[in-house]
């Protein structure tokens, strides 16, 4: 999805499909936008995942320019949903807004 909207996995290289990366590497790598769906609990149980993105990656030029995404989670086929095509325009639509009219 996330290459179809115009973006770039900066874990691109790992094998499988979920492998599991720490805050650590991520901030290492000091990513330029984030996105994560509503769908991940963060560990302190809170459901603010913005929040959470801030408070995790203070560092990380995507936080410090608010270039941080939540998408709802069934608009990432995460939940099986029929909906990805419109998740992949969300996430086009926050990387590359003047690609795109204003609404």
């Amino acid at each position: 999805m996330l290459e179809r909207a115009g973006g770039r996995n900066l874990f691109a290289e790992l094998p499988g499909q979920f492998t599991p990366i720490s805050p650590e590497q991520i901030i290492a790598r000091n990513p330029q936008a984030i996105t994560t769906d509503d769908f991940t609990a963060p560990p302190d149980g809170q459901r603010d995942p913005i929040a959470h993105l801030t408070r995790t990656f203070p560092t990380t030029d995507a936080v410090n320019q608010q270039r941080t995404l939540a998408i709802d989670a069934a608009r990432t086929g995460a939940r099986g949903s029929t909906r990805p095509v419109d998740g992949i325009v969300e996430i086009a639509r926050f990387l590359h807004p003047s690609a795109f009219p204003a609404q």
